[in-house]
């Protein structure tokens, strides 16, 4: 087991002024850090936060994440759908334009079952059938070349969320 164990004791100078008060706080502090972790719990960790930053560097400047980790872990767990969501970015940016953005978001819809749900944020003058007519030939096409893939994607327009 590796132990890291620190304790130093230091001396507080702390000066702050509040108007035209000035306190000077003086106080022996004894600082005790336990921590007991392996080498192995500590690798494990690093990994997982070093898998979170090589995703969101492949991903970013084209989605933003509802959440710090979960849809990044998800797509850790996903690798299928991870090589699929640049190209799939790309594909809403040539439809929609610059003037939109996508946020990833992932939703528990039932037991043991989730969705990563792109939202992509849109102008409200947009043509919305035409909007669900290319959604529904995105998914047909999807569900014909990656059926893996699109049963656990969903989409979401929000509009003026741009």
């Amino acid at each position: 087991m590796y132990n890291n164990t620190n304790t130093s004791t230091r001396q507080l100078d702390l000066t702050s002024i509040s108007g035209s008060h000035v306190y000077d706080l003086t106080d022996n502090v004894q600082v005790v850090e336990h921590k007991e972790m392996s080498v192995l719990e500590a690798g494990y960790l690093l990994s997982i936060e070093l898998k979170r930053q090589k995703i969101k560097s492949e991903l970013e400047g084209l989605f933003l994440f509802k959440t710090k980790n979960n849809e990044l872990d998800y797509l850790a767990a996903n690798q299928d759908l991870r090589q699929l969501l640049p190209s799939i970015g790309d594909f809403f940016k040539k439809q929609f334009g610059d003037e939109m953005s996508l946020c990833l978001e992932l939703m528990d819809e039932e037991f043991n079952w989730q969705t990563l749900f792109i939202n992509i944020g849109v102008s409200s003058s947009i043509n919305w059938q035409e909007v669900n007519e290319l959604v529904d030939s995105f998914f047909d096409n999807m569900f014909d070349l990656y059926p893996k893939v699109a049963e656990k994607l969903n989409i979401d327009f929000v509009a003026n969320a741009v």
